[in-house]
């Protein structure tokens, strides 16, 4: 049992450091990095060592200590490493190495690992990343030229090992750039998923009304022709609109701060007591919108006098004052009015609750 539980532990903790090695927020990358290219060097101090190379390997060991000190740095500061020591390096290390080695040997293509990892490090700013990336390509050239007019300095070297030397730097050179491309996409789908949750935030808000918390106008627009599309499919629903009576004399006597009071406590009470509808809305002023989806007319009838009731029994006590507050609403469905368009059967809502506040207002009418 504790062999399967640390096998268990084991091969987490191996996803959780996969799984950080391609984090874009994840300091791992950058100690997986520096040990990349300290493991690297220590392998080319043996091949110089080999080759008897003694000014590169020399140049290596101190490439090695390098790259150690700022991989112990990485992980215990969880800072990000200079670059300029970095760049620095492995551009020189790349033209010194051809210069003994020649071309064939493939060191200059370190060289153009280092363009993409200039873009990538966060500390450098994209003008300067763009000016190395030209440095880089005229170095790239000019250790080029040079090749095509003068020997390496180890003309003695086999063509059997250049070979491999050109088909071991291949290798690791496009390991890099895959690594580093994969973090480019991981940082292109952050920002994409950064993008999109600002889109829907900024629609959210755009879609809420900021005093009552209740979706405004234009959203609730959105769902009625959602409502009004579905009933090619038979569906129906049905339109409350609803008014505070007397409103202007609850501003007028108690303030307008006591009036935002009421319209978030009516808010909230109609909420509660349509939460089974489809969308409730501050439709303008003291004007409330219930929109109620596959809901006949006399059943939002029966919800809307419910909440009618509620409003009324309802505590309206604040700071400023204690307004009595009542609702008039009106009522008007699909089912009923199957030949009225959206804007008709608003229109047909909005007139019956206009027939309501005439005949004494704090009533339901549906019919």
């Amino acid at each position: 049992m504790d062999s399967y539980k640390n096998k268990t532990v084991e091969k987490g903790g191996f996803r959780k450091f996969f799984n950080e090695l391609f984090d874009i927020k994840s300091n791992t990358v950058y100690v997986f990095f520096m040990a990349c290219c300290c493991i690297i060097h220590a392998i080319f101090l043996t091949v110089f060592a080999i080759l008897n190379i003694y000014p590169m390997m020399f140049f290596n060991m101190v490439s090695v200590g390098l790259y150690a000190i700022l991989c112990i740095r990485a992980k215990k500061a969880e800072s990000i490493p200079p670059i300029m020591p970095i760049i620095g390096e492995i551009a020189f290390h790349g033209v010194a190495a051809t210069i003994f080695t020649g071309w064939n040997s493939g060191f200059m293509l370190y060289v153009i690992c280092i363009v993409p990892l200039v873009f990538y490090w966060p500390t450098v700013k994209r003008n300067y990343a763009t000016a190395f990336a030209f440095i880089f390509t005229f170095i790239f050239l000019a250790t080029k030229l040079y090749c095509c007019f003068f020997q390496p300095i180890q003309s003695d070297i086999q063509i059997n090992v250049s070979q491999m030397l050109y088909l071991f730097n291949s290798m690791f050179s496009f390991f890099m750039l895959t690594y580093f491309s994969i973090l480019f996409k991981k940082i292109i789908d952050n920002k994409q998923q950064m993008l999109n949750e600002q889109n829907n935030e900024l629609r959210k808000i755009a879609g809420i009304d900021p005093l009552t918390g209740l979706m405004n106008r234009r959203s609730m627009y959105e769902q009625l022709h959602e409502s009004e599309k579905l009933r090619s499919n038979g569906s129906i629903y049905s339109i409350t609109i609803c008014d505070i009576d007397n409103f202007k004399r609850v501003n007028d006597t108690y303030g307008h701060g006591c009036g935002d009071d009421v319209l978030k406590k009516v808010a909230e009470v109609i909420s509660t007591e349509a939460e089974k509808s489809s969308g409730v809305c501050r439709w303008g002023g003291e004007e409330f919108l219930i929109l109620f989806n596959d809901t006949g007319t006399e059943k939002a009838a029966e919800i809307t006098e419910n909440i009618r009731r509620s409003i009324e029994e309802a505590d309206f006590s604040f700071e400023s004052g204690a307004p009595d507050i009542t609702m008039t609403f009106g009522v008007a469905g699909t089912e009923s009015f199957p030949e009225l368009g959206l804007d008709l059967l608003i229109a047909k809502a909005d007139e019956r609750l206009y027939n309501g506040k005439k005949s004494g207002k704090n009533c339901v009418v549906s019919r």
